[in-house]
């Protein structure tokens, strides 16, 4: 639970403890995030580019009607790109 975080031991002579640790922050900076499939159109590069950079790509799976996505971000970066490309369908994915 991000409000109730709980300590991570971590040596700072050997390091042990660092991998737990990155995990933990990984978790607590992506709690919030939404998994979606996307079809992008091969040509579309930009879209592309936006969501490796903005979101968590899972998978990638080139076909012959486009690149489809699995990735995780949150509602507000999601908003952003549906804003920026209207044309691409979003589907959210309940876990």
């Amino acid at each position: 639970n991000l409000h109730d975080p709980w300590p991570v031991p971590v040596s700072a002579v050997t390091g042990a403890g660092t991998e737990q640790l990155y995990a933990e922050i990984d978790r607590a900076l992506t709690i919030n995030y939404r998994s979606y499939q996307l079809l992008v159109a091969s040509t579309n590069g930009k879209a592309l580019a936006w969501l490796h950079a903005h979101g968590e790509v899972e998978a990638t799976s080139y076909e012959e009607d486009g690149v489809h996505l699995a990735i995780r971000m949150s509602d507000k970066t999601a908003g952003q790109f549906a804003k920026g490309h209207p044309e691409i369908n979003m589907k959210n994915v309940v876990s």
